[in-house]
């Protein structure tokens, strides 16, 4: 299967925008013309006219229209020339312009029924078009008299004009969506176009005399352009039948000598498309007779290119099946309901399909849609001719192409039957495949025993695709499927359900504690650190367990495992939770919480407090942390570890991060002034999708400025885990702005000494599960870990500091810097900025005096 894209959404939205633009210029341009001609009066001698004949005049000659059609484009000449020229001649400027805004307009929404993009660029530059005629007319016409050489010069320029005008527009507009001015067939175009604007310019002249001279007699000037109008029609309409009867010769010959059934589609996709001036054809190839997959080869629209690709139609438009059924061609538009686009199709507007016969059954269905231009639609006599090429393909089919390619074609079913029950990545079960499972095992389930489904999601997964890239985190979801299969038996099922989320089913257990003991075994092997490119990668996960009821469907048990899972999410992540009937409480509250955080920013409900870090030596406050809360009009102050989670799901984390760092900015240059001397800085919590972010650099250079915060003082803190997959580079660049970077949580990942030493790194900050131990006697862990960091030449501050026994042996261990409730909770921006002279705690040096003198 080979594909060659079409011209994404994105690309089309440009060009539109783009050809937005050029209208606005047009009507800009053509208005201009408008003011300075709306006090021109009416040629002298002219006779007396109402104005608005001229709009009829327009719409008639808008609709009788002669087409050509080249290989890639149609185009269309009228008879716009003569009410040009009549009203060049009798009527008023301002008058014309008007009249050909009107009529225009509604030709081409009621007769062609144009989009409005183009309905507006067409009105606008045919307007522009008659404004710029009248301008060149007038210009030579003065020159001498109207009815003599001026005149008619004048006129027959000012319709040339006109031409070069609008045919530039036009081409314009083609390049600036499509980037390309090449087109074939386009200087054939021009050479038509030329002469049918002079011999229609001159026969409008013709009657233009006639009409001064003897206006009794002017409608016998109308008798020639209307035979002209005819047979030329009549000779471009054999022209076309003929060239689409060389074209299926053509197409015919040639698809009898292509030899692999995969070109011979392509082959007939492109004749056809060709053939009757669509935007794409596309050739279905049924499976079997279920219709439910094909192959699908398709030409257009644009140069997109799609070779047997093999798709299920259940998505797809669901008139195929009716078309297989009935076995008849549908010739249809875009008000037929049947033919409304489903899934990544091509939208249709307009379109012929026919059955393909093999066999004598409806091997599949050739489609041709959208003709190229807008002023014709596709006839019954069109039905016949597609028809006649599908007998062709259907013969191509039927000498052997398809029984040759039966055997890949069987490969390929099995294939899709696979891919539609797995996971394309890991190889495991999908959600679909899951679910039936599900199905099956309560279906079969012996009394007595129940099925018990475990939902798991990956903790921080993100920090893995944003800072190694999305391929590391392909590889670890691989690992994390290898472990878990590791630890299931061969009758449970594991399957990959969404992007970091995998469930399990035991079908059949009457013990309720083995899925309890299954999710602590998977939890262990996953806290072991995967190796992916060099890096070691730390996962865990959040578990939600459910064991079935008599009464459960599968709907209800996947619901309340996934209710577990949030559970466990939501009690800190890297456990699991069995279910409860309170849990779906719990979600409810936790969907209430995302909603309303959307709007907690432009609410000013979010404000930022702010815990000292103290220097044990000195007992100054060196720096504040900044801590985010939300208060909640209806929940009262939210904690960030309860909705910080939910910010970094929903993408929301960058903009609350960014508006952290301006305003802690912001808050430290307010207690620096209102302490003069004060040097205390302020450390900012960064996300790992804020760090992600390619402008990060930036924004913080930006909140300085703006804060007039020194660098020095201002520290970004980073956990240990992002820190091990962000891109030195990136910290390179931070560092260089002058700021501190300390890394979070040091001690509970599994960092590489040797790569920590290469980061640009001043601080590392122990974690308080570390502090915990020292209430108990046990001072080795945070030895080792002030130790380490001595080691690497970075300053140390320990957090979780809760009782005065704690902060001792902290001083004796020699730790520095230290921050938790025994000194202070987080407070306001004013209290921090009363705070911040102060001495939380007596100096090291007074306090070993008072010791000695005790002890004395």
């Amino acid at each position: 299967m080979k594909t060659r894209p079409a011209p994404t959404k994105s690309t089309r939205r440009s060009g539109s925008t783009r050809v937005l633009f050029l209208t606005a210029a047009i009507a800009a341009a053509a208005l201009l013309i408008a003011m300075i001609v709306s006090d021109w009066a009416v040629m002298p001698g002219a006779p007396s006219v109402p104005w608005w004949v001229l709009i009829p005049a327009v719409y008639l000659s808008e609709i009788t229209v002669v087409h050509f059609r080249g290989k890639r484009d149609a185009h269309s000449f009228s008879m716009s020339e003569i009410p040009l020229i009549f009203g060049l001649f009798f009527f008023a400027p301002a008058h014309m312009m008007l009249s050909v805004l009107i009529g225009s307009t509604l030709v081409l929404s009621i007769h062609r029924r144009q989009p409005l993009l183009k309905l507006l660029f067409n009105v606008s530059q045919f307007t522009l078009v008659f404004g710029m005629a009248i301008v060149v007319f007038r210009s030579i016409a003065r020159l001498g008299e109207p009815l003599g050489i001026a005149g008619w010069a004048g006129a027959l320029i000012a319709a040339l004009a006109a031409l070069t005008t609008a045919m530039f527009l036009v081409n314009l507009a083609i390049f600036l969506v499509s980037g390309s001015f090449r087109r074939p067939g386009l200087s054939e175009v021009i050479g038509l176009s030329t002469l049918a604007t002079l011999m229609s310019s001159s026969l409008a002249l013709i009657a233009v005399t006639m009409t001064q001279l003897a206006p009794g007699m002017a409608f016998l000037a109308m008798i020639p352009p209307a035979i002209l109008f005819l047979s030329y029609r009549a000779y471009m309409s054999q022209r076309e039948q003929r060239t689409r009867l060389e074209s299926l010769y053509d197409a015919t010959r040639v698809l009898h000598q292509t030899p692999e059934i995969e070109q011979a589609m392509l082959v007939a996709a492109d004749r056809a498309r060709a053939m009757f001036a669509a935007e794409f054809a596309e050739i279905t190839l049924f499976i079997d007779d279920s219709h439910n997959a094909a192959y699908r080869t398709r030409v257009g629209p644009a140069d997109g290119e799609l070779q047997m690709k093999l798709i299920p139609l259940d998505h797809e438009r669901p008139v195929w099946h009716e078309i297989a059924s009935t076995r008849a061609s549908r010739l249809f538009d875009k008000d037929d309901e049947a033919f409304t686009r489903m899934g990544d199709c091509p939208s249709i507007r307009e379109g012929i399909a026919t059955p393909l016969f093999v066999d004598e059954a409806v091997g599949g269905i050739l489609l041709v849609a959208n003709k190229l231009d807008d002023v014709s639609s596709y006839k019954p006599r069109d039905i016949k001719l597609l028809e006649t090429f599908a007998r062709q393909v259907a013969v191509s089919l039927e000498n052997g192409k398809l029984v040759d390619s039966l055997a890949s074609l069987t490969i390929l079913k099995e294939e899709l039957k696979y891919q539609a029950l797995h996971d394309s990545l890991t190889g495991l079960a999908n959600r679909a495949n899951f679910t039936a499972r599900v199905n099956d095992a309560l279906s079969n389930l012996e009394e007595g025993a129940s099925a018990a489904v475990m939902f798991l999601d990956l903790d921080d997964f993100k920090s893995v695709n944003d800072g190694l890239g999305h391929a590391a985190g392909d590889q670890l979801l691989i690992g994390v499927a290898e472990r878990l299969q590791g630890e299931c038996r061969s009758d449970d099922t594991i399957a990959r359900i969404g992007g970091d989320e995998f469930a399990i089913l035991i079908p059949s257990t009457r013990d309720t504690t083995a899925p309890v003991g299954l999710a602590s075994r998977m939890i262990d092997s996953l806290e072991l650190p995967f190796l992916i490119d060099g890096h070691q990668i730390l996962s865990r996960a959040s578990i939600g367990i459910a064991l079935s009821t008599p009464d459960d469907g599968p709907g209800e048990l996947l619901s309340n495992a996934d209710a577990a899972m949030y559970a466990a999410k939501h009690q800190g992540k890297g456990t699991y939770r069995q279910y409860e009937d309170a849990m779906h409480d719990e979600v409810t509250k936790t969907l209430e919480l995302r909603t309303s955080l959307q709007s907690a920013l432009q609410l000013n409900q979010l404000e930022l407090h702010y815990q000292p870090i103290v220097d044990t030596t000195t007992g100054a406050i060196t720096r504040f942390e900044a801590l985010m809360r939300w208060n909640h009009p209806a929940l009262g102050t939210i904690q960030p570890n309860e909705f910080i989670p939910y910010a970094e799901e929903s993408g929301l984390i960058v903009r609350l991060g960014r508006w952290a760092l301006e305003k802690a900015c912001t808050d430290a240059r307010k207690w620096q002034l209102a302490n003069p001397g004060s040097a205390t800085g302020v450390a900012v919590n960064i996300s790992p999708k804020q760090l992600s972010e390619r402008d990060i650099v930036d924004e913080v250079r930006h909140a300085l400025a703006d804060s007039g915060l020194a660098a020095d003082h201002l520290t970004l803190e980073i956990t240990e885990n992002v820190v091990m997959h962000t891109a030195v580079q990136k910290l390179e660049q931070l560092k260089s702005l002058g700021i501190h970077l300390a890394i979070d949580d040091f001690g509970t990942g599994y960092s590489s000494l040797s790569y920590l030493d290469r980061l640009p790194l001043d601080i590392v900050k122990i974690d308080r599960s570390f502090v915990e131990k020292l209430g108990k006697g046990e001072t080795s862990l945070v030895r080792t870990v002030l130790t380490i960091g001595n080691s690497l030449g970075l300053g140390s501050i320990v957090e979780g500091v809760e009782t005065r026994e704690q902060l001792t042996r902290l001083r004796e261990l020699g730790c520095r810097h230290v921050q938790g409730f025994y000194l202070s909770p987080a407070v306001s921006i004013d209290e921090a900025i009363e705070m911040a002279p102060r001495r939380m705690i007596e100096p090291l040096e007074y306090s070993n005096t008072v010791r000695q003198l005790r002890t004395g």
